[in-house]
């Protein structure tokens, strides 16, 4: 990535922290971006058909979570919430789809 991609996802995204346990998306929901984890972890689960919940991921700082949703344009078929307590940042849909526009892969 470009030092001006780069800015821009940097000067356009938005903190957050979430305690131990809370929510951070919820599946059905449209994502509107990225959330990329700063610190902490965070595990993606949902409820089989059988009632029990399945873990689908756990994901560490660096990583970032409701990618695949974002990129298929679909509503998130999880739900992320924090094992620990949580900082992670939410890159905007908008500035996302600029970065892509600007610097194809």
């Amino acid at each position: 990535m470009s030092e001006s991609g780069f800015e821009l996802l940097n000067g356009h995204r938005l903190t957050k922290e979430f305690s131990k346990h809370e929510q951070i998306y919820v599946a059905g929901y449209s994502p509107r971006g990225i959330w990329v984890i700063c610190q902490g972890k965070v595990k993606t689960w949902r409820t089989g058909s059988d009632g029990k919940v399945m873990i689908t991921s756990v994901i560490a700082p660096g990583q970032m979570a409701g990618v695949g949703d974002y990129l298929a344009r679909v509503p998130y078929a999880d739900n992320a919430e924090a094992l620990t307590s949580v900082t992670a940042a939410l890159v905007d849909a908008d500035v996302l789809q600029k970065l892509l526009d600007s610097e194809p892969a």
